[in-house]
């Protein structure tokens, strides 16, 4: 799996699957967060008891981390983090496969990239961080100090590239 993606302006991170196994066992709790509830409340019309408060809440509170454990499950299989260099900032955005995530963007005047060695299991890989005066982004992707070294390279020289007149509108 080609885990590194560079190409113009785009650097595309994509997150190692996680083995079957847990994939197996998410799936399935996954689905059972979204059809509980709408099992128990079809139970509860068909003995007439009727939509109550209480299950309103408990079917909310089930979708939530339904949808929560929709997100992890996409991400451990097509997850992806896109990072795009524009002439005056730097945006990220976390692609699930089916939907994206929020987009973070920072100047890219005065910003920094960083490379964040990872602790303890991880040895040996790190994360990208991109920092500038008003916030940062962080990379969740886990990727080899190796590889990561000739592409900090890249990006500092893509960075290198843009001029200081190019920052004006």
């Amino acid at each position: 799996m080609n885990q590194i993606d560079f190409q113009d302006n785009i650097l595309m991170l994509k997150v190692g699957k996680s083995s079957l196994i847990v994939r197996l066992i998410l799936v399935p709790v996954t689905l059972l967060f979204f059809l509980l509830p709408i099992w128990g409340l079809s139970l509860n019309l068909a003995d007439g008891q009727g939509i109550k408060f209480l299950s309103v809440l408990i079917f909310a509170g089930y979708f939530l981390l339904g949808f929560y454990l929709l997100r992890i499950c996409l991400w451990n299989t097509f997850g992806k983090e896109v990072i795009s260099f524009g002439l005056n900032t730097i945006t990220y955005e976390a692609d699930y496969g089916w939907f994206k995530g929020n987009k973070k963007e920072i100047p890219l005047e005065n910003s920094v990239c960083k490379i964040k060695p990872s602790e303890f299991e991880n040895q040996g890989k790190g994360i990208l961080v991109f920092e500038s005066d008003q916030s940062e982004i962080e990379c969740v992707a886990l990727v080899p100090l190796e590889k990561l070294q000739v592409l900090f390279t890249h990006i500092q020289d893509k960075i290198a590239a843009i001029k200081p007149e190019e920052f004006q509108n």
